[in-house]
């Protein structure tokens, strides 16, 4: 027999699974645009300005941020790429949220040795503490403590 509780928590479920799908879409936006931005210019104009006597400096720097912000990309590709089999990748899904919450710590200890940055780091840095704190249980809410290929396992080992 089908309670109508069970129908309304499986289409709440389902609704949560879709938010969060929505969620991770629009946010890997960010990683990927700033990633091909960061490719494509390098080092801002408004640093290259301050370092122009400087071209040994400008050469290293524009190759590190150039490199940083291909992974950076890639960090943003990969989300986008689990999207599809959502429930496969869990483990990865929250990896990458756990390398995302680790680089704000790191980006947050600059704060602490060097100052408060501008706007934009700041907003970066806030994403990348708060969006683990708020996805990891929202994820954890949705499939559990199951880290995705071990479902994947029992079933294939079991005919």
């Amino acid at each position: 027999m089908v309670h109508v509780a069970d129908i309304i928590n499986t289409k709440a479920k389902t609704m949560s699974k879709k938010m969060l799908k929505i969620s991770v879409a629009i946010i890997s936006a960010f990683p990927l645009f700033l990633g091909a931005n960061g490719m494509i210019k390098g080092i801002p104009t408004s640093v290259l300005d301050q370092l122009e006597k400087h071209p040994d400096i400008v050469a290293s720097m524009d190759g590190s941020q150039r490199y940083l912000s291909s992974l950076l990309f890639m960090f943003g590709f990969l989300f986008y790429w689990i999207l599809p089999k959502f429930d496969f990748y869990t483990r990865l899904f929250r990896i990458l949220l756990i390398f995302l919450f680790i680089g704000g710590l790191a980006r947050m200890s600059s704060v602490f040795i060097y100052g408060v940055p501008g706007n934009l780091q700041l907003t970066i840095l806030g994403i990348e503490i708060l969006v683990p704190l708020i996805l990891v249980p929202w994820h954890i809410s949705i499939y559990g403590l199951r880290l995705g290929h071990e479902k994947n396992k029992v079933k294939n080992e079991s005919g």
